[in-house]
């Protein structure tokens, strides 16, 4: 396990595995999802388990998540923490703010919206500031990065977005502890890097560039 304790680090494509060497087989596996689904409610306790299809969200790659997966994340906390789990699909949102004692394992594909106005001038789909036990694990998030691009660009030049709206990468955690990415596809994100940790203490493993 790579261990990361730092004042800013940038995961950018030569710090990430090659994506070849560990992509994943068959996530459509209703065995293999039924498996996993049993380890991570063994491993959250009894009550601590959720399926984000509880919340409202919705897999089909058209509807918008944010407040859905919004609210999973404010009650998961609010109610002593526990796993959000991300089944099969596609998953559109905007951004989200992760909260102390929440993990997510993402079983399909999050895919943030080409909407910039849908960050709110946040810096990631997923984003904490001053929090802690906070995990993402497995999956792909996806940041449809050409298209977010080519749309502020857009709305600058005719001055209809703030000249210092950031553009946003896939994670971001600023004053964090005990942060955990681990087995992440990371997939085009609007920024250079893939994900951002501003003096935080991280434990990224086996997370996957898989942007070419």
């Amino acid at each position: 396990m790579k261990k990361i304790a730092f004042l800013l680090v940038a995961g950018i494509a030569a710090s990430i595995l090659p994506a070849q060497a560990q992509r994943r087989s068959n996530p459509g596996n209703p065995a293999l999802e039924q498996q996993i689904i049993q380890e991570l409610q063994k491993k959250a306790g009894d009550g601590k388990f959720y399926h984000a299809s509880l919340f409202g969200v919705k897999s089909n790659g058209l509807y918008d998540n944010t407040a859905s997966f919004q609210k999973a994340v404010d009650y998961i906390s609010e109610n002593g923490g526990g796993t959000l789990y991300i089944s099969v699909g596609r998953y559109l949102t905007g951004a989200v703010q992760l909260k102390d004692n929440v993990s997510i394992y993402i079983h399909g594909t999050v895919v943030g919206s080409p909407n910039i106005f849908d960050y709110k001038g946040h810096k990631a789909i997923f984003w904490a500031e001053d929090a802690e036990n906070i995990s993402i694990s497995g999956g792909v998030i996806e940041g449809q990065g050409s298209a977010i691009r080519k749309q502020t660009e857009e709305l600058k030049g005719k001055g209809l977005l703030n000249s210092s709206c950031p553009l946003p990468t896939l994670m971001y955690f600023k004053n964090c502890r005990k942060v955990s990415l681990n087995k992440v596809i990371c997939r085009y994100p609007a920024t250079e890097e893939l994900y951002v940790t501003e003096n935080s203490e991280a434990d990224i493993e086996g997370c996957i560039n898989d942007t070419k």
